[in-house]
């Protein structure tokens, strides 16, 4: 199959690989994904509840781009849901897409048959807004 022009390298595959997991804020936790990640088995991590450090950064390797949620940048300790995004991804094939919450974190991937959504959403057990704002959205962007 040849590859339209448009459509950017290791992303006309008809499938993107993602590797979930809530690391309960625990650095050896997540170290420990991290290690078992395979950058060649995966193009996309999401991480719910990631460790941050005192500086208020997470953990990844030279192997991934962290994608934090933009309220990380004005509340970091609230953040609950980060992505890494395979470096062997181009970064024209994907974007970062708001919602206004330190819970959900998503990206937008251009693949060979069009646009899509990959969202990462932390579910706190005292509320449902995470669930509400995706819905909204998803309503909106039809």
């Amino acid at each position: 199959m040849q590859r339209h022009p448009s459509i950017p390298p290791n992303t006309d595959s008809l499938r993107i690989r993602i590797r979930q997991q809530n690391t309960n804020k625990s650095l050896v936790t997540q170290i420990d994904m991290l290690h078992r990640l395979d950058p060649k088995s995966f193009d996309i991590a999401a991480i719910q509840e990631p460790y941050l450090d005192f500086n208020h950064n997470t953990r990844a390797n030279h192997h991934w781009y962290t994608i934090y949620p933009r309220e990380h940048f004005v509340e970091p300790k609230k953040t609950r849901s980060v992505m890494l995004i395979g470096r062997h991804m181009p970064t024209d094939s994907w974007s970062q897409v708001d919602f206004s919450s330190s819970d959900i974190m998503a990206v937008q991937v251009q693949m060979h048959r069009g646009p899509t959504l990959i969202i990462n959403m932390y579910n706190d057990n005292k509320n449902s807004d995470s669930v509400r704002k995706v819905r909204l959205f998803m309503r909106n962007n039809d």
